[in-house]
């Protein structure tokens, strides 16, 4: 769902158009892959557009304050037009390792390698010489689900190996468990928005490629909007989650006649 701004104008009065929310400020877009497939996800589901950005496979996303980030095969890339109009790769480093999750922890990214066993960290703020650094590795492997909750000062970690949640510390790969996700998860990707956990998931329960929220204190996998029903697939996933705006907007008169009586 796009935003559409209105003016309104009634004779000479002057008008502003303000934004009406009802219940919250703003609605969620969900950004997801599969493959070399875009999903562009309204937050009830109704409206999914979709795009080819291959030949590369996405394995791995992330919205840096409103830049969507990914790593697509051995490139550390920029999804520009992610919220609207036909998006386009950008790529900004090449990498050495294949990163199958990725998140931000102050000023670096981090990432499990395709395997998902090891956590490197990610420099590319010169990007024609990326650093990365290995940290450590957890033992489980799967990890295709990466999201760190700046709230809590916590990074969280989804193996599809165990179909589980664990806490992972970013000083060396190790991991805590938390909780069962509660479903078959095929591959996922992971991500940290409005205060919750987010899994964009190859449900093999369900059957169903979809969207849905994991709780930070026991695991339990709930799911959202599916994206792409029977499309549930061991396959490469990213999700990026941003705000999005509403559409309603409220007409304020302003001329002084209105406003005020003599």
């Amino acid at each position: 769902m796009l935003l559409n701004r209105n003016t309104c104008a009634i004779g000479v009065v002057l008008a502003a158009c303000l934004p009406v929310v009802a219940g919250t400020v703003a609605d969620t877009m969900y950004l997801s892959s599969e493959l070399t497939v875009f999903y562009r996800t309204s937050a009830d589901g109704q409206t999914i557009e979709t795009f080819d950005l291959g030949p590369g496979r996405i394995r791995s996303m992330y919205n840096d304050h409103g830049t969507i980030f990914a790593t697509q095969a051995l490139n550390f890339v920029e999804i520009e037009n992610a919220v609207s109009g036909t998006p386009v790769i950008n790529q900004i480093a090449p990498l050495s390792n294949l990163y199958g999750s990725l998140t931000k922890i102050n000023d670096l990214f981090y990432g499990t390698t395709d395997n998902g066993q090891s956590l490197y960290s990610i420099d590319v703020s010169n990007p024609l010489n990326p650093v990365e650094t290995f940290i450590g590795s957890n033992g489980l492997g799967g990890t295709g689900g990466l999201a760190y909750a700046p709230e809590l000062d916590k990074l969280f970690a989804i193996s599809k190996h165990t179909d589980a949640l664990y806490e992972m510390d970013p000083t060396n790969g190790q991991v805590s468990f938390i909780g069962s996700l509660g479903i078959d998860d095929l591959s996922g990707g992971a991500e940290w928005f409005d205060g919750q956990l987010f899994l964009a998931v190859g449900n093999g329960t369900s059957g169903d490629y979809e969207i849905g929220t994991v709780n930070v204190l026991t695991g339990e996998y709930s799911t959202v909007v599916a994206v792409q029903p029977g499309g549930g697939e061991e396959v490469a996933i990213g999700l990026a989650i941003v705000p999005e705006p509403a559409t309603a907007v409220l007409c304020l008169l302003l001329g002084g006649w209105v406003l005020r009586r003599r």
